[in-house]
């Protein structure tokens, strides 16, 4: 029963909106509910721009690789977009693949997203991501974030 069960919980986890999948190496279905919550508001967060919530989502040492290739450390990259002024004008990601090893997560995946720049709309940009989390004092922080724009 208890096979079966757990059988159920992990083919409900592939299906997961049809574009999530976790591989678990010594971790659980938790840790999956909560980097996925965490990935999601970390989306909101960047639409709403709601830099406290991306602070408190990154660790101090995070580094962060953006499309274009800059690297920047924690401070660097909120100083950047705290003072931009465009804004997400839309953020999705899809297949997103989670996986655990004790405390820590890499999550990869698809995005898609277009920004607001003085009032027009930028085209969609199309890329793909690898985040790593690790837990520390009971919560999940962002170590690492890299992006990379491919075209569809």
């Amino acid at each position: 029963m208890l096979k079966s069960l757990m059988l159920i919980v992990c083919l409900m986890c592939l299906s997961f909106d049809g574009v999530t999948k976790t591989v678990t190496v010594n971790g659980s279905m938790l840790v999956h509910s909560k980097i996925l919550a965490i990935e999601k508001s970390r989306i909101n967060a960047l639409i709403k721009k709601d830099w406290r919530t991306i602070e408190s989502i990154m660790s101090e040492e995070c580094i962060h690789i953006t499309t274009d290739g800059s690297l920047r450390t924690k401070a660097q990259y909120m100083n950047k977009v705290k003072n931009s002024t465009s804004r997400f004008a839309m953020f999705k990601t899809k297949d997103i693949n989670v996986r655990i090893y004790d405390d820590v997560v890499i999550t990869t995946g698809h995005y898609e997203n277009s920004k607001r720049i003085n009032g027009a709309t930028s085209a969609i940009k199309y890329g793909v991501f690898t985040r790593v989390y690790k837990k520390r004092h009971e919560m999940w922080l962002l170590v690492s974030h890299q992006a990379t724009v491919n075209s569809i």
